[in-house]
């Protein structure tokens, strides 16, 4: 990303790669997304839901929701909380048991 792209793109993560190199629209990505899902032969999904992955797997890998929030861009804490899910399994394994529950 750093070497392979042209400057003055900011945090722009997808560009086209050939001229004019501009930003992907929220559209091609969406396009992109559905016919990835089709050859994968399973139920479309848009480009939305990459931010709900993103932010799951930054919160499963140890991330804290300010640091999700500054990746997605969120300026709001609380929207960023949406969109990382956290693993309910996951948290089950850590979780104490209830005191005076243990029989």
């Amino acid at each position: 990303m750093r070497h392979g792209r042209p400057r003055g793109f900011g945090r722009t993560v997808f560009v086209t790669v050939c001229a004019p190199v501009a930003a992907v629209s929220r559209g091609t990505i969406n396009g992109l997304m559905a016919a990835a899902c089709h050859r994968a032969g399973i139920a479309p999904v848009g480009a939305h839901r990459l931010h709900h992955t993103v932010a799951s797997e930054l919160l499963s890998r140890g991330a804290g929701l300010r640091e999700i929030s500054q990746v997605l861009r969120h300026q709001d804490l609380g929207t960023t909380a949406i969109y990382a899910k956290v693993d309910q399994a996951a948290l089950s394994r850590l979780a104490l048991p209830w005191p005076g529950s243990e029989r």
